[in-house]
């Protein structure tokens, strides 16, 4: 329980303490006043509130307890948690036995060296920056800790363009072939709701009957990867296809499946249609299956939805990151021109 009075224009906080005496301070202003209360509050509840001295010691506390107070205290909340609550953890375990606030911008460089040397990608090294960058944020603006940000100045890598993949109407007929060929049917259909929707894998084995609505043709995602549900439009085909499904018992979900099952299939599939096409350019090398949801915001480009329509759909924050999923088609750009000119030479 906690309190703020204003007396003489100075706003008074305290905060009672069961069993233990409450604990108070002044200020000349409210907002200042609110904002050491929450910090206070927070540490008392992460266990690591010092009371004040006349010559204040910093509190050292060690980044392995920091990792492990922070990720069921704020990473949990996050769509990325077990990336980032993994990172944190493999990063105690480098720095075991250090504290907190004796990371600096040398063992930054390091731990991008390392990384670096050990083949991973610029994308990957941005993860770490990322996650070490809010944990200190968290220490010093909600547990008041006196400790700087090393990863402040720090830049971030330049990541790789996005994947120029395209799949032709040709190509996803020849995967379909394959997977009725492989009797794998249940994955014909995890592929045609994939192109239709925009939805990642993991999205899409997490559908429940539940959330899908057939009279607006719309599915609600609860699962998604950045934290935040969604819903999704469904095109005539996937209703279709959810219909059929729809008379089967397939218990909650939609689609029962475990995603290592996926992968194993789909990497047969495409294995299969890679053999079977003729020409020099094999649109099935390399192929992932991630490479799918690239394709369908990209034939929703070419249909003319404008980018708000598209993150609607997609469920991407930033334009910068759909940027990187979208590539709308030669001949749509060339057709939209030559329409352009049209309309110039009639008027």
């Amino acid at each position: 329980m906690a309190s703020i009075t204003q007396r003489s224009g100075s706003y008074r906080v305290r905060i009672f303490r069961k069993n233990d005496k409450p604990i108070s301070k002044s200020f000349s202003s409210e907002p200042e006043a609110t904002q050491w209360l929450k910090k206070t509050q927070a540490q008392l509840e992460l266990g690591l509130y010092q009371e004040e001295v006349k010559n204040q010691v910093t509190v050292k506390v060690g980044f392995s307890e920091a990792v492990e107070k922070y990720i069921p205290a704020h990473s949990v909340h996050k769509g990325n948690h077990k990336t980032e609550a993994g990172i944190l953890r493999i990063l105690a375990s480098r720095w075991e036995g250090r504290s907190l606030s004796t990371i600096s911008k040398q063992d930054i460089v390091l731990l991008k060296d390392d990384l670096l040397a050990k083949g991973r990608a610029a994308s990957t090294v941005n993860h770490y920056l990322n996650a070490l960058s809010q944990l200190y944020q968290i220490a010093i603006n909600e547990w008041g800790l006196n400790v700087t940000n090393p990863i402040t100045g720090i830049k971030r890598m330049s990541e790789p363009q996005g994947r120029m993949k395209r799949l032709s109407i040709e190509a996803e007929a020849t995967l379909l072939v394959c997977c009725h060929e492989l009797s794998l049917d249940y994955l014909a259909d995890i592929i045609v709701v994939a192109i239709e929707t925009g939805m990642r894998c993991g999205e899409i084995l997490s559908m429940r009957w539940e959330d899908v609505d057939f009279i607006n043709r719309r599915v609600l995602l609860r699962d998604t990867k950045n934290g935040d549900s969604r819903q999704v439009p469904l095109s005539f085909r996937v209703k279709t296809i959810l219909e059929q499904l729809s008379s089967r018992d397939t218990g909650d979900l939609v689609f029962p499946y475990c995603r290592w099952a996926i992968r194993r299939h789909y990497i047969r599939v495409v294995k299969q249609s890679a053999k079977a096409h003729k020409g020099v350019q094999n649109p099935f090398t390399d192929l992932r299956f991630h490479d799918l949801r690239h394709e369908a915001l990209s034939r929703l480009s070419d249909k003319g939805l404008n980018v708000m329509e598209i993150a609607h759909v997609s469920g991407h924050r930033t334009l910068a990151m759909l940027r990187r999923y979208t590539h709308p088609c030669h001949e749509t750009l060339l057709g939209k021109l030559d329409k352009e000119l049209n309309i110039k030479l009639a008027g």
